[in-house]
Order: structure tokens, then sequence, then C-alpha cells
């Protein structure tokens, strides 16, 4: 702790270890409990070394061991950003959307799974950034990207999938505060469609805003990005 007469304390922690314990970020207010982990605090940043946490059924960690590069939250790291959530690399295991995680998830992401609408537990491996940004309103964006494991799910990609088994990749997603921007493509071992059995299914997708528009139409020209295997698919 270092305080100067006049000014405010600053508040350094190098090293904070904590278990057993329960969370629940601002920028992203889902309750945790069981939580432990490792992070460090300038006084502005906290860098996040690893914590694993739990919501119900559902396993979260937050990974930058191993040479990763670092997850943090600071405050105001930039002239006109009032706080940013860096998360590079996040799993979590038994993901189960109910009201909890709607509720918690930033608008960007919320539009985006209620466009996905997957129904059933799922595996995510994903990265997270988000921003607010307070001239001349209060406004958070965000970008992202994600890799969802399917097992036996229902998801909506333009139509409605049962008993989906496979891998729904986003390559990036963005978020200005009013539209959604993503793409991706999925990689099915197996679905059904219409009570069709279907199977080895692979195509692009982008979403714009609640819409969903899948493979290449006839009636629509989209110009998918060169990283997405599929985009001629």
């Amino acid at each position: 702790i270092r305080w100067t007469p006049g000014g405010a304390p600053l508040v350094t922690m190098p090293q904070l270890r904590f278990s057993g314990g329960a969370l629940m970020l601002a920028a992203l207010p889902l309750p945790l409990d069981r939580a432990a982990g490792v992070l460090s605090w300038d006084g502005q940043r906290a860098e996040i070394q690893q914590v694993e946490a739990w919501h119900g059924g559902t396993f979260l960690r937050i990974d930058s061991t191993a040479g990763k590069s670092p997850a943090y939250f600071a405050i105001q790291p930039a002239q006109g950003v009032s706080w940013r959530l860096h998360l590079p690399h996040v799993s979590a295991t038994r993901v189960i959307v109910n009201d909890d995680l709607e509720r918690a998830l930033p608008d960007s992401l919320k539009s985006t799974v209620a466009t996905l609408h997957p129904q059933g537990p799922f595996d995510l491996e994903m990265a997270l950034d988000l921003k607010q940004f307070h001239t001349p309103h209060k406004e958070t964006t965000a970008s992202w990207k994600m890799d969802v494991a399917l097992k036996k799910n229902s998801i909506h990609t333009g139509v409605t999938m049962d008993q989906v088994t496979g891998h729904v990749h986003l390559l990036h997603g963005t978020w200005n505060g009013s539209t959604v921007l993503a793409e991706g493509y999925v990689d099915l071992d197996e679905a059904r469609v219409f009570e069709l059995p279907l199977q080895k299914l692979s195509g692009p997708f982008t979403v714009i805003g609640n819409r969903i528009l899948a493979g290449q139409p006839s009636w629509a020209s989209i110009p998918y990005s060169q990283d997405n295997p599929k985009r001629e698919q």
C-alpha cells in the first residue's frame, strides 16, 4: 500500500491466491462458486493467471499459464475507455443456456446465443474481449471467437437441427453497440433436419443482427473471409 498526503492510496497485490470462494465479475455478472485461482493487481489492472469456478453443473476455466497471452481486467486502459475485460483462453464444460446465463451475457453474445438457440448441455472454448467507452455515452463493444462442441443437441443455423453431434466454429464476431456481425462454419458428424437423419454436414454461415445466412444461397452473395475453410461450400 502506497499513499501520499492529499492523494488516494494505491493498493497493489503482486500475487493473490484464493480458493473455495464465490465471485461475480461486474462486466460478466454470472454468479460463480467453488472458485479458486491466482491473480495480481497493480492498482488499475487485475491480471488473471488462472481461475476455475462452477456455476451449477457448469465448470469454467480461465487459463493464462504455459506461455499463453494474459487474461486481465483493466480500469481506464486507454483514453475514453472506462474498462476492458480481455479473456483470450476460456473453456467451459456442460454449459446450459438458462435465465442466469442469458441475463449475464453482454448484448452482443446474448443476440448470437438467442439466434443459435442451443438446447442441451455443450462444451465450448472461446476468446472474449469487452470494452466500455464513456464518451459521449456509456457503450460496450465486444469481439469474440468460439468453438462449440455439441453432442445430441438442438441448434438453429437457418433451419432447426436436432440430435446434433459435432462442432460449430465461430471464427470472429463483433458488436459495435448496436449490431452483431459474426462468421463461422459448422462441421457436424450427424444431425436431424425435418425428421431426416443426416451425416457429415459442413458449411459456412454468417450472422447479421438476428439473422443467420447459411451456405451460398443463389439469391444472396455472401463474402466469406479467406480464413473460413468452408467458404466455398
